[in-house]
């Protein structure tokens, strides 16, 4: 037992020291989209009717939690998000402990939040591997072989699985896949009738329901489930799909199995053959390569190929690399041989040797975010060529917050989410994502027309103090005889003058302003 809280408090400094490094690492501009709109709510805007928004809500939901317990802050969704992969952490290791493992546990609390904190920016925090983490948990209670309480851990599963599919809509297949699983007998499991399977299915569509349920009639009592329709829904269904061949995403999907997560991957695979090699397909293997076919779903689904959208796979290679090196330190202490004995420990040594060495360059990668850790004040290190300046940020904000007052309206015309977030000034029009906004009309999307009229009549009713164009996204000088959104918005700024130029966007300024 001394033993254990021993470990206990070394994994906490460990977590902790990973936290505070973590807090130093920039939000990706889609985290800044949410952490604007979560604080556009907590000024009024209703999510979707005040702020629009493609995405399920459970993200936003998160972020409005940082801002609710950490403030207005660059850093206050990487805390909560912190928190939550200590959670999803502590599942995982609950899960490899109820499914029989001894070291794995272990293992995974000190491997899984190195490489999620250096992840990346664009990944750690983004909507697939933040679903996954709460997915762990549904993996946790559905794990060890049925009890007399498993219908109370299916329905807690399904809750769990439902607020996996607000921050991840596509992860709904998890859902399918469970349900399966739940009519699966494995050997060594006690037999089940299948009144009992069937009540514990029920259970956990019965939690599933209950979830979705209540943010449904919450959104009903509101009055935004047509604008949710129409912006998570249509707007996704018809302008958002890319009319290209899923074939094309292998390349990329391989690109970063074998360069970005080469010992990751490999550790991992070796994971799954010794898991199998002990126990054959057993319900703990079965569940995770059931999420590994989620995530994949997800990626083809989302035919877009952007990395992260395999996120969702870091926290399941995390538990088979940890298997690995349980089930290789089982074999040396029980190999019948001195040959392979020799031959587990050398397996062994290398695994563990190429997990620490592998975390050991990650993390020596952020050694400036260590020393920010240290630094006064406390500032984020954008090392992303195609971001703006840590430094170029702060001024803008400086300059807004001095000189606007606060219920001024800034509009911001590209990528540049963080700036007004943290100005703490809202948007003229509810429509933040302006980029690329008037190739709708070449899309065939119903709602353009009426998207477009509104956007107008805005900038006409609350006229912004200043205008953020990202340069790298609009393209310069504004053409005021363009048609569409981009023609209003670029007659709209006519008159406006520059108040800061910066390698990444320009600020501009009304000309009736102080």
């Amino acid at each position: 037992m001394t033993g254990r809280l021993s470990l206990l408090a070394l994994w906490a400094a460990w977590f902790a020291a990973l936290g505070a490094l973590y807090l130093t690492v920039p939000v990706s501009p889609d985290q800044a989209l949410f952490d604007y709109i979560a604080w556009s709510h907590l000024q009024g805007d209703l999510y979707y009717g005040g702020a629009v928004e493609q995405n399920f809500p459970g993200k936003m939901i998160l972020h409005e939690l940082g801002i609710r317990l950490f403030g207005v802050e660059f850093w206050s969704f990487r805390a909560v998000d912190a928190l939550l992969l200590g959670l999803s952490t502590l599942a995982g290791a609950g899960f490899l402990k109820r499914t029989g493992f001894r070291l794995a546990p272990w293992v995974f609390l000190f491997l899984y939040p190195v490489i999620y904190v250096t992840s990346g920016y664009w990944s750690a925090g983004q909507r697939d591997i933040a679903a996954m983490g709460v997915l762990l948990g549904a993996l946790c209670l559905m794990g060890p072989p049925p009890t007399r309480r498993a219908g109370m851990s299916s329905l807690a599963a399904g809750a769990l699985v439902a607020i996996a599919v607000l921050i991840r809509p596509t992860y709904l297949s998890a859902l399918a896949g469970l349900l399966i699983f739940e009519g699966l007998r494995f050997s060594g499991e006690p037999a089940r009738a299948w009144t009992a399977r069937l009540g514990q299915g029920l259970a956990l569509c019965f939690g599933f329901a209950a979830v979705i349920g209540a943010v449904a009639w919450y959104g009903a009592r509101l009055g935004v489930l047509d604008d949710f329709y129409r912006q998570a829904i249509l707007f996704n269904l018809e302008a958002y799909q890319v009319p290209l061949p899923r074939n094309r995403l292998v390349q990329p999907m391989l690109f970063v199995l074998s360069n970005s997560w080469h010992w990751i991957v490999a550790l991992g695979l070796l994971g799954g053959a010794t898991w199998g090699l002990r126990r054959g397909l057993d319900r703990g293997l079965l569940l995770i390569l059931g999420l590994v076919a989620a995530v994949l779903l997800s990626y083809f689904a989302q035919n877009k190929g952007f990395g992260y959208h395999l996120g969702g796979l870091l926290p399941l290679l995390a538990l088979l690399i940890a298997a690995a090196v349980d089930q290789l330190d089982r074999w040396r202490r029980n190999a019948p041989r001195p040959a392979l004995r020799a031959l587990a420990t050398a397996m062994l040594l290398f695994s563990v040797a190429l997990a620490s060495l592998g975390s050991a360059k990650k993390l020596w990668s952020y050694r400036d975010n260590m020393a920010a850790v240290l630094h006064r004040p406390f500032v984020p290190v954008q090392k992303d060529p195609l971001r703006p300046a840590w430094t170029d940020v702060a001024e803008t904000v400086r300059i807004i917050r001095q000189d606007s007052p606060p219920d001024a309206f800034v509009l911001q015309w590209g990528r540049i989410f963080v700036v007004p977030f943290l100005a703490e000034r809202r948007s003229s029009l509810r429509f933040f994502q302006l980029a690329g906004l008037d190739g709708l009309a070449a899309t065939g999307f119903s709602g353009y027309e009426a998207w477009r009229q509104e956007i107008a009549q805005d900038l006409r009713d609350k006229p912004p103090v200043f205008a953020l164009i990202d340069t790298k996204e609009v393209a310069l000088p504004l053409n005021s005889d363009a048609n569409g959104i981009d023609g209003i918005l670029s007659r709209a700024l006519a008159d406006y003058r520059i108040r800061q130029k910066t390698p990444h966007y320009i600020l501009l300024e009304a000309p009736d302003a102080p």
